[in-house]
């Protein structure tokens, strides 16, 4: 089985995929990233040295076909889809890269994709990647999650476009009131072991009555000084929250049979 993180920073997916181990009973191998595309050689480093995956720097090189590829995760640049800057969408220059992973959704046809944006997109390109991803066979559906939800100290909507091959998500995840029961079920699981855990485990800490990510939960990585920890740091602070991503992970992996 594989699974490929394109744009994969610090490795935000393969946290999310532990948290899923922890509290659901499923096969990690079925949805931990193999393969990961990323052209920033520091967060590379940060990443393998917590996780072993194949590393492809430039996405616009990457040509490899996987067979059997379940789960393919696209975080691409914000620079345009943000609420900040000059909102330019899917025209700016790095968040168009957007089209080089839809064209490696086109090669590989994974079973599921989930593409993680900050809350600006749906202004600024929501429609069209949604468009795109259905016109090559894909069933959708759009939700919004919050770091606050889950005791985190960042003011960070993020949203998720989830798609299947074969499932009516816009169905399984979305009744007349709002979120199904099953989607629900897995939101509050995860939230009640974030707001359990994320200061007990050691993911933040409370320095003079404010929470920040504890410096303690970033490894070494082989960087000693000061200015290499700070940039470690702030690494994590700005990619997905874990906490987020792992809530349509887990509820996407519950859906199939082969787990």
């Amino acid at each position: 089985m594989n699974n490929i993180d394109l744009f994969s920073g610090i490795g935000a997916w393969r946290h999310a995929g532990n948290i899923v181990s922890i509290l659901f009973d499923y096969l990690s191998l079925y949805y931990i990233p193999t393969v990961s595309v990323e052209i920033d050689d520091f967060v590379n480093n940060i990443r393998e040295a917590k996780f072993s995956t194949v590393v492809y720097r430039d996405i616009r090189d990457y040509d490899l076909v996987l067979s059997d590829l379940n789960f393919l995760y696209m975080s691409f640049p914000c620079h345009g889809t943000s609420q900040r800057g000059k909102r330019e969408g899917l025209a700016n220059v790095n968040s168009s890269l957007f089209w080089e992973g839809l064209r490696i959704v086109k090669i590989s046809k994974p079973r599921f994709i989930i593409i993680e944006q900050p809350q600006g997109i749906v202004s600024n390109g929501l429609d069209v990647i949604v468009k795109e991803v259905e016109n090559i066979g894909y069933k959708t559906a759009v939700v919004m999650l919050s770091a606050r939800a889950f005791g985190l100290p960042q003011r960070r909507n993020r949203v998720f476009i989830i798609a299947s091959d074969s499932y009516d998500l816009q169905r399984i995840v979305y009744s007349q009131s709002g979120w199904t029961d099953s989607f629900r079920a897995t939101f509050e699981t995860v939230r009640s072991y974030a707001l359990r855990s994320q200061v007990e485990s050691g993911f933040c800490e409370k320095v003079n009555g404010v929470y920040r990510l504890s410096k303690d939960y970033c490894a070494d990585c082989g960087v000693e000084n000061y200015e290499g920890r700070y940039l470690e740091i702030n690494a994590y602070a700005r990619s997905i929250v874990p906490y987020c991503a792992a809530v349509p992970l887990a509820f996407l992996v519950g859906l199939d049979d082969c787990i």
